[in-house]
């Protein structure tokens, strides 16, 4: 399945009641495995309170001031 964006394979380890439900979901979808997974994934990342992590260190030059700021 070609992907308008760069993809990386990684593997996840499910029980097997989990595997099931998975593939019980896509086949009642119509979606892919692969599609659901990445999907709740998404779900996690934007909705789940996981906030992006942030670099202590950005912005920061010799001496330590700020020559970069985020709220720029």
């Amino acid at each position: 399945m070609p992907y308008s964006h760069a993809t990386r394979k990684t593997s996840v380890y499910l029980t097997e009641e989990e595997a099931e439900s998975l593939r019980r979901a896509a086949a009642e979808t119509g979606r892919s495995q692969a599609e659901l997974l990445r999907d709740g994934l998404h779900w996690v990342l934007t909705t789940a309170g996981v906030e992006p992590r942030q670099f202590h260190s950005l912005g920061k030059g010799r001496g330590g001031q700020v020559i970069y700021s985020l709220e720029s």
